[in-house]
């Protein structure tokens, strides 16, 4: 690794160097980290499953804070632990390149996601932020959605398989509701039940910038999915509302299939249709409201 290394110092046209399942450990991540205070083309380092430990992802974030060029950087897979993680959310703070940070299976406890919540708020280049496989609490989850609600450039989010509970989800509802740069949401594989479901449907009434949210493999069962299904239909075609999404958002007011496509939809009056998918208003209830919005008599519902 120090020949490597010393080549990069040296090197001026290589920017995206993969270095996967080598035992670089923490004497390799010195001498990486070494490397990237001096490189200025390398644009993307890959060190996934690599045996770095703390004392390593500290030589690493020693090098983030002086680093200009590097945007993605890859460490899932390793054993970095709190200690590391730590010391990687202090030069978050300091960093202004970095885009894409990747901390999967890292040993993240909620200390860990303390830590970095405190980063998002002063950070302002990150927008892609991976954590699966950590392990968040409550406390956890609570102060990452506050620092969500500070910050403006996280677009994806990925917390799969993290331990997060229906108490967890409740927090992050609550700043989805306000959030306005998050696309990307992946939960998958976490223990979210029906009452987590009904907190981020609730959410996504207000939020339309939500696109993609990965709920598999929770306790959700059909039922409680169809409000978030309906505020996503909303949020992928808005805007313009597309044909398809105002004839799905319909079909799951009304329970049933509606026939033939229906005109584009108003943002406000599909929010009105989402919040009545959510809580489970019928339908013959829902049409005198529409009639009160400005939309006239395009549509027959």
């Amino acid at each position: 690794m120090k020949w490597l290394a010393e080549a990069l110092e040296k090197n001026t046209t290589l920017s995206t160097l993969i270095l996967l399942n080598i035992v670089i450990g923490g004497a390799g991540a010195k001498w990486l980290a070494k490397a990237l205070k001096k490189n200025t083309t390398l644009t993307t380092l890959s060190l996934r499953s690599s045996s770095i430990d703390a004392a390593g992802a500290m030589w690493l974030a020693d090098a983030l804070e002086k680093n200009t060029t590097v945007t993605t950087l890859d460490l899932a897979y390793n054993a970095i632990g709190p200690a590391g993680v730590k010391r990687l959310a202090g030069a978050l703070g300091k960093n202004t390149t970095l885009s894409t940070l990747n901390l999967s299976d890292n040993k993240a406890d909620a200390a860990s996601t303390r830590w970095l919540a405190e980063a998002l708020e002063k950070n302002t280049t990150l927008t892609t932020l991976h954590l699966a496989r950590s392990s968040i609490d409550a406390a956890g989850m609570k102060r990452l959605a506050g620092a969500l609600g500070e910050n403006t450039t996280i677009s994806t989010l990925d917390l799969s398989d993290s331990d997060i509970d229906a108490a967890s989800t409740k927090w992050l509802a609550e700043t989805l509701a306000e959030n306005t740069t998050l696309t990307t949401l992946d939960l998958s594989n976490n223990d979210i039940d029906g009452a987590g479901a009904k907190w981020l449907a609730k959410a996504l009434v207000e939020n339309t910038t939500l696109k993609t949210l990965d709920l598999g493999r929770n306790g959700i069962n059909d039922a409680d999915m169809v409000g978030i299904d309906a505020a996503l239909h909303r949020n992928q075609c808005w805007p313009p509302l597309a044909r398809p999404a105002a004839e799905g958002i319909c079909s799951m007011l009304n329970h049933q299939t509606t026939a033939g496509l229906l005109p584009e939809l108003p943002l406000d009056v599909t929010n009105l249709l989402v919040e009545a998918v959510v809580r489970h208003v019928p339908a013959e209830e829902v049409e005198p409201m529409l009639n009160e919005l400005s939309y006239g008599n395009a549509v027959n519902y």
